[in-house]
C-alpha cells in the first residue's frame, strides 16, 4: 500500500506459514523483515531430524526483531572481534532458531537475490552479528537474506541409531540440509520480496565459506543458486570422515542412553555433550552419499559438482589465523616463526626438501632483518595459490567462472589487535556496512573501498560476473594460461599476477592440484 504521496508505508505480505509485516529503514527506501521462521523449530522429536516443513499462524506476525541464535557456547568480543563481530545475545540461545531476515528495496521488482551464511567454526554464531546487516547492499538493488541453522552437536551429530531412524539411512548433515530448507524457501517466497528466485547467490565466510563451498557440490543444491561467494576459507584439501566413522562418534556420545533419552536432555544438557573428548569432530560434515557425495575437490574433479560461477577469496590476516605456511604458527595453535636468517633457511630445507633452493629464490632471506618480510610474502602467495587450485577444480569441473581475490585493506581500529585486514574484516565492505562502533574511525578510503566491492558484489548477484561501469575490470581464472591473476582489494583496487620465481614454486609445491 502507498499513501497518495508515494511513500510505501505497508510492509506486510504473505510467506508460507502466514502473514507478516517488516519496518522500513529511516530514508524509507528498504523494507527490513527479522525472524521469518523457514522451517518448524527442531525441537523434542524433531532434535536431530532433518528440517520440517513451517508450522502456520494466525494473523499477522511481526518480524522486526532477530530470533534467538542456535544452541552454542556463549558468546562475547574476544581478540579482533569486537562488538559488531557478535551475535546479538539478548534473545538468548534456543533449538528453535530456524529464521532468516531480509532486507529489500521498495521498489524490488524481479532483483537478484544474495543469502549470507554465517560464520563460527560450525559450532557458533549467527545472522544478528550488526556486520552482516543489509540496508546498504539493498540500496543497490540487491534483495538481501541472512540465516540461522543449527551448529556444533546440534547440526552434526551423527550415531548408527539416527540413521536407521532416517528415511535416507543418514545423520549428522543436519546444518547443511537447514540450509537448503532457507534456500528453498528463499525460492518459493522471495518473489513477494521483489527478488528473482532464479537469481540466488549465496555467499559465506570462515565456515559460512565451508558451507558455500559444501552447496556447490552438494546434488539437493542443484538449481537453488547461480552464484557462490567464498570468503576465507578454501575447502580444496579438506578431508572428510565417512557416514560410519561420524556415527561411531556419535555411538560413543550417546554413552548407552537410547535416542529417546537423548531428546530428553534439555538442550543445555546436549550442548554439554560437545564438550566431551569424544566431539572433536561435532562441526564436521560426513560424507553421507546423498548431502554430501564426496570431498570437495574430488566432487570438482568427477564433474559432480553445480556448476555455479564463484569469486573466491582470502583476507592477509587468514595466515596469521590460520597457520603459516613454513612454520605453521598461528594465533590458534601458537608456535614460534623463525627469527633469524639462519633459522628460516633451515626450516625451509627441513620442511620443503628438493623444492627448498626454489623457495629460497622467490623469497630469499640473506640477513635477520629480510626474514619477516619473506614470510609475509610467502604467507600471502600460498594463500593466493590456493585459491588458484581451488578455481583450477572449479574449471574442470564445467563452464563456469571463478574470479580471485586478497584483501588486504587495513580495517580501522582502537587498538593494534582490531586494526587490519584481519580474518572476518572483509565483510563489512562487501556489504557496505559500517558500523556505528567504529563510527570516529571511518575514513574516505574505508567508505570508497566499500562502495566498490558491493558494487562487485551487486553486480555478481546480478550477472554471475563482477564487472561493470565505476569499478576495475577483473579477469576470471583462465584453466589454459593458469596465471596465478587475482583482484587485490587494498587501499586501491587493482588486478595483480603473481608471476617469475615465486609463481614457479607454487606450482611446483602444488604441482598434484594445479596440474
Amino acid at each position: 500500500a502507498e499513501e497518495s504521496g508515494g511513500e510505501v508505508t505497508d510492509t506486510e505480505l504473505s510467506v508460507t506459514g502466514g502473514t507478516i509485516s517488516g519496518t522500513l529503514n529511516d530514508a524509507g527506501t528498504v523494507k527490513i523483515y527479522k525472524g521469518i521462521p523457514y522451517a518448524a523449530a527442531p525441537v523434542g522429536e524433531l532434535r536431530w531430524k532433518s528440517p520440517q516443513p513451517v508450522e502456520s499462524w494466525e494473523g499477522v506476525r511481526a518480524c522486526t526483531e532477530y530470533s534467538a541464535a542456535a544452541v552454542q557456547p556463549e558468546q562475547g568480543p574476544f581478540l579482533m572481534w569486537t562488538d559488531e563481530f557478535i551475535i546479538d545475545t539478548s534473545k538468548g540461545y534456543s533449538e528453535d532458531c530456524l529464521y532468516l531476515n531480509v532486507w529489500t528495496p521498495v521498489d524490488a521488482e524481479n532483483a537478484p537475490v544474495v543469502m549470507y551464511i554465517h560464520g563460527g567454526g560450525n559450532t557458533s554464531g549467527g545472522a544478528s552479528c550488526d556486520v552482516y546487516d543489509g540496508e546498504q547492499l539493498a540500496q543497490k538493488g540487491v534483495v538481501y537474506v541472512t540465516i540461522n541453522y543449527r551448529v556444533g552437536i546440534f547440526g552434526f551429530l551423527a550415531s548408527t541409531e539416527l540413521s536407521a531412524e532416517s528415511a535416507d539411512g543418514v545423520s549428522g548433515n543436519y546444518a547443511i540440509q537447514d540450509q537448503l530448507a532457507a534456500l528453498r524457501w528463499v525460492k518459493d517466497n522471495i518473489s513477494a520480496f521483489g527478488g528473482n528466485p532464479d537469481n540466488v547467490t549465496i555467499a559465506g565466510q570462515s565456515a559460512g565459506s565451508l558451507n558455500v563451498n559444501m552447496l556447490t557440490v552438494c546434488p539437493e543444491a542443484a538449481g537453488l543458486f547461480r552464484n557462490a561467494v567464498t570468503m576465507s576459507y578454501n575447502a580444496i584439501q579438506t578431508t572428510l570422515p565417512t557416514l560410519v566413522e561420524k556415527e561411531a562418534e556419535g555411538d560413543a556420545i550417546f554413552a548407552g542412553r537410547t535416542l529417546e533419552e537423548m531428546r530428553a536432555l534439555s538442550q543445555d544438557e546436549a550442548q554439554a555433550l560437545s564438550g566431551s573428548d569424544l566431539a572433536t569432530g561435532m562441526a564436521t560434515y560426513n560424507i553421507d552419499g546423498k548431502y554430501v557425495i564426496g570431498n570437495y575437490r574430488d566432487t570438482l574433479t568427477a564433474k559432480q559438482g553445480n556448476d555455479v560461477n564463484v569469486i573466491s577469496g582470502m583476507v592477509t590476516g587468514d595466515t596469521g589465523l590460520f597457520g603459516s605456511f613454513l612454520s605453521g604458527a598461528s594465533m590458534l595453535a601458537g608456535g614460534d616463526e623463525p627469527e633469524t636468517a639462519e633459522e628460516y633457511q633451515a626450516l625451509a630445507k627441513e620442511r620443503l626438501g628438493d623444492l627448498s633452493e626454489l623457495f629460497l629464490t622467490a623469497y630469499p632471506a640473506e640477513t635477520d632483518e629480510d626474514v619477516a618480510a619473506a614470510l609475509e610474502r610467502s604467507n600471502f602467495d600460498d594463500a593466493v595459490a590456493l585459491q588458484e587450485c581451488n578455481a583450477r577444480a572449479r574449471a574442470e569441473n564445467g563452464n563456469a567462472k571463478t574470479y580471485v581475490y586478497m584483501f588486504t585493506h587495513g580495517m580501522p581500529g582502537n587498538d593494534p589487535v582490531s586494526t587490519g585486514a584481519f580474518h572476518t574484516a572483509d565483510v563489512p565492505y562487501w556489504l557496505n556496512h559500517f558500523s556505528e562502533a567504529r563510527k570516529e574511525l571511518w575514513t574516505d578510503t574505508d567508505y570508497a573501498v566499500g562502495d566498490a566491492m558491493s558494487d562487485f558484489l551487486a553486480n555478481f548477484a546480478n550477472s554471475g560476473d563482477p564487472n561493470g561501469d565505476g569499478v576495475p575490470a577483473w579477469t576470471p581464472y583462465d584453466a589454459e594460461s593458469n596465471a596465478f591473476t587475482y583482484m587485490e582489494l587494498g587501499d586501491t583496487i587493482s588486478e595483480q599476477v603473481m608471476d617469475g620465481s615465486r609463481a614457479e614454486f607454487w606450482r611446483a609445491w602444488y604441482g598434484n592440484l594445479l596440474a
